[in-house]
């Protein structure tokens, strides 16, 4: 693996998997959508909480209910925005929040 930085053009970090294979052919990077980041800013961070956080409550037949925000899919889903999806968005803040700190220090 090879440690690097990634932004995306408005310098938000950016999660990635890199591999680096043993022939002559070029480093691939493979970039997904983190199903947590409610608003496509390349970060998970407290705008997606309060993303989150204006449907918590709500089930699969409430007008405000939106299933990207159903986001606990230990098993099924639960067709329901709760606290198990509320503490999933958050802890993936805070490992990106740490990951961003160990980049920072080794720059």
């Amino acid at each position: 693996m090879k440690l690097f930085n990634a932004s995306d053009s408005e310098g938000n970090l950016i999660k990635y998997d890199i591999r680096e294979q043993k022939n002559y052919f070029p480093v691939r990077m493979c970039t997904i959508k983190n199903p947590y980041d409610f608003n496509n800013d390349a970060l998970v961070n407290s705008k997606d909480v309060n993303d989150l956080i204006k449907h918590f409550g709500t089930r699969e037949r409430d007008k405000d209910y939106n299933k990207k925000y159903d986001v606990n899919q230990k098993g099924n889903s639960n067709k329901r925005i709760d606290l198990l999806d509320l503490l999933d968005v958050m802890n993936e803040s805070d490992k990106q929040e740490k990951l961003k700190k160990v980049i920072d220090s080794i720059s």
